[in-house]
């Protein structure tokens, strides 16, 4: 498994756990909450505390997917439908760990009709699962990596520093170290051959791979348009690696991300 995402929707709050773990927590139904999530080979558990915070009987609901990428670029969403169980008591404890789970008593899923949750999460769940599942939760510590020049260009401290902030404007070196350092150019090549490796059979599916990970999201209409005449039907390395390049010099890129 190359990573998963998870997105969820309660009507109108929740906690969700994978593992025992908590993942997150939400109160607005009408925004999806989602995480990239670190699904372990073999059983997972995914627990889903959903209440409905009123003082009187009203329709509710809960909603979860998960999608997973394979290490072939092939994926798999798992969403709620009949086929998940629900129990109406939280046992006693607060936590998964402390929980009988085994003993408790459950029934499955009712599906109900979406109403009002088709044109208010509907179109919330491609991006936001694309999106989740794009990266893998797990972190490396930046102590552990080798720092080269880029790195300490944009700020990276030595180990016995300790930096709380930095600014959030570009220096003019840091600007030319983003545009043409041998770093960078070295680290678009390595990453243009495993994009090529993994995606190369199709164009768009690129497209797709290299904004959900630069950007975490999918090209709009206009930007599929003009990235489908850049990279043609059979895109060479220099094509993506310039591609690359271009999307990680865009303000959405070196302001936000």
């Amino acid at each position: 498994m190359r990573s998963a995402g998870l997105v969820v929707s309660v009507d109108n709050g929740f906690t969700v756990y994978l593992n025992n773990q908590l993942v997150f927590t939400g109160t607005d139904w009408t925004k999806l909450s989602s995480a990239p999530i670190d699904v372990k080979k073999g059983e997972n558990q995914l627990l889903l505390v959903a209440e409905n915070g009123t003082t009187s009987p009203n329709p509710a609901g809960a909603f979860a997917a998960i999608r997973i990428v394979y290490e072939d670029g092939s994926d798999e969403v798992i969403a709620t439908d009949d086929s998940w169980t629900v129990s109406t008591k939280v046992p006693a404890g607060n936590k998964p760990g402390q929980w009988k789970i085994a003993e408790m008593t459950w029934e499955k899923a009712v599906p109900l009709p979406s109403g009002p949750w088709s044109a208010t999460i509907d179109p919330q769940v491609g991006k936001s699962l694309a999106a989740a599942s794009a990266f893998s939760p797990m972190m490396v510590r930046a102590s552990l990596l080798k720092s080269d020049f880029l790195m300490r260009s944009l700020g990276r401290p030595n180990r016995d520093q300790i930096v709380t902030s930095r600014p959030n404007e570009l220096t003019t070196l840091e600007a030319i170290d983003l545009s043409n350092d041998a770093t960078l150019a070295k680290a678009l090549e390595t990453g243009t051959a495993k994009f090529l490796a993994d995606h190369g059979d199709s164009p768009d599916h690129l497209a797709e791979q290299l904004y959900l990970t630069t950007l975490t999201r999918l090209p709009t209409d206009e930007e599929r348009t003009v990235l489908r005449e850049i990279l043609g039907e059979k895109p060479d390395a220099q094509t993506v690696a310039d591609l690359t390049w271009a999307i990680l010099m865009m303000p959405e890129y070196l302001l936000v991300r």
